[in-house]
């Protein structure tokens, strides 16, 4: 059991890099998102109904 779990560890090094990169890349998309969808709400608000 205890031999399974030694690659895991290896491996979980390199993890924290690719998942601080991955969860940034995912929370600066969301924010674009949310911005520009901000944005497009405003710009319909001020255009004349």
């Amino acid at each position: 059991m205890h031999r399974r779990k030694d690659p895991m560890h290896r491996r979980s090094k390199k993890t924290p890099l690719l998942a601080t990169v991955i969860i940034l890349s995912l929370w600066a998309i969301s924010i674009g998102m949310i911005a520009s969808g901000v944005v497009g709400d405003l710009k319909t608000l001020h255009l004349p109904a």
